[in-house]
């Protein structure tokens, strides 16, 4: 599930930096550098937190670092924002069943802030990590209980003028689990990690008002390109009610003072 606005992602995403610079911040003692690292990170997005989150976090020194994402329009942004040494630019589906050889045992380190979540085959991902990193390698991952949207997406697919858009790539990967903290131990476990630490952070945000709030609803959603032109406003409107009728928004002082809550979980994973 690829995002593929980056202008207006870049607008509104202080949620995004700012809990990801303080769970660097929190676990960081569990990060260990090698030298002449070779480092990822994984759905680079718009590319502010490789910049204003990972840049402080990494060594002096290192070999080269991998910025990856599915989306063509999300890579192309990043180019143009961030100024990292040795950085290159890799469009590529970590849940597809093949990686490119280029990319097997090749990392140190692999980093993904708030993307996880939203990759549709998310075994065949974590299998994919694992087979990136080297024998000692370590990757760092934020991911979201349930995304925020994931409620929005289940009742619109049940609307009879939306249900042909779908449910099935939208919704988070464990939206219907019960316990989805299980189900990501479960895949660490599958994929051959034996060594990992999986924390749960609970995360409350302003975000601001009416018009950040509804950047942020937008810019997340990946299907909007997929809705027929003569439909996308109505789809729009109906997307943002139901996003107001979450549980994932509070809304105080007639829309001003807009806030979000939900659980994070924190995985720091080491390859034998």
């Amino acid at each position: 599930m690829a995002m593929i606005l980056p202008e207006l992602y870049n607008q509104c995403n202080n949620l995004t930096v700012s809990t990801t610079k303080d769970h660097l911040a929190k676990y960081k003692g569990l990060i260990k550098w090698k030298n002449e690292e070779s480092i990822m990170e994984l759905g680079v997005g718009d590319g502010n937190c490789s910049m204003y989150c990972l840049q402080p976090f990494l060594p002096s020194r290192y070999k080269e670092f991998v910025a990856m994402d599915i989306s063509e329009a999300m890579l192309e942004y990043a180019k143009n924002n961030i100024n990292l040494p040795n950085a290159r630019f890799v469009q590529c589906d970590v849940g597809s069943e093949e990686i490119d050889d280029e990319f097997i045992e090749k990392f140190d380190h692999i980093f993904s802030f708030y993307c996880i979540h939203m990759i549709e085959n998310i075994s065949e991902a974590f299998k994919n990590l694992y087979k990136m990193l080297k024998p000692g390698g370590q990757m760092f991952l934020t991911v979201m209980e349930y995304s925020l949207a994931d409620m929005a997406f289940h009742k619109l697919s049940e609307v009879p003028r939306w249900e042909k858009y779908g449910k099935r790539t939208t919704v988070s990967p464990f939206y219907y689990s019960e316990s989805p903290k299980e189900e990501y131990i479960k895949l660490l476990q599958t994929a051959g990690f034996k060594n990992y630490v999986l924390e749960t952070e609970r995360i409350d945000f302003e975000l601001g008002g009416e018009d950040m709030w509804q950047k942020l609803c937008i810019a997340i959603n990946p299907l909007l390109p997929k809705i027929a032109a003569e439909e996308l406003e109505d789809y729009k409107l109906e997307y943002l009610n139901q996003l107001r009728k979450s549980t994932s928004f509070s809304f105080k002082n007639n829309n001003s003072n807009i806030s979000t809550n939900f659980n994070m979980f924190i995985i720091v994973a080491n390859k034998s």
